[in-house]
């Protein structure tokens, strides 16, 4: 019986601390979505890659690198409220022609299910997810 009383207060604990960063995130869901977008981006685009993402307050900031410069424009057509800062032709060490770039986007907006979803208490949705 005692095992079961310390696990259900570890049990509590953890929703508690749930609960807790769920009241501290605006967008819980932000990074998830923003990944999933690239995913499907780079399965039009190849031969282009990411070196660093950056959070800023209104998205994230992209650096990568590409074997053509005609490769940039196509990620960014691919992307919403995307600005483009910089696409500059560098010679690698192995002596071949890549471009660097940097690009601000914003985060893609959550689905309306995901905002409906949020809307309601987690009582509600664990009854509704129940039946």
């Amino acid at each position: 019986m005692i095992v079961i009383g310390k696990l259900q207060s570890q049990i509590n604990i953890n929703r508690a601390n749930l609960e807790f960063l769920n009241t501290i995130i605006d967008d819980p869901y932000k990074w998830s979505r923003l990944f999933e977008k690239l995913s499907e981006d780079f399965k039009t685009v190849n031969r282009i890659w990411i070196d660093q993402i950056i959070s800023t307050p209104e998205g994230f900031t992209m650096i990568g690198k590409a074997v053509t410069r005609d490769r940039v424009p196509i990620l960014a057509a691919g992307m919403d409220g995307i600005r483009l800062h910089s696409v500059n032709r560098v010679i690698s060490e192995e002596g071949n022609t890549i471009y660097e770039f940097s690009l601000d986007e914003a985060i893609p907006p959550p689905p309306q299910e995901e905002i409906f979803e949020e809307s309601i208490p987690s009582e509600q949705t664990s009854a509704m997810k129940g039946s």
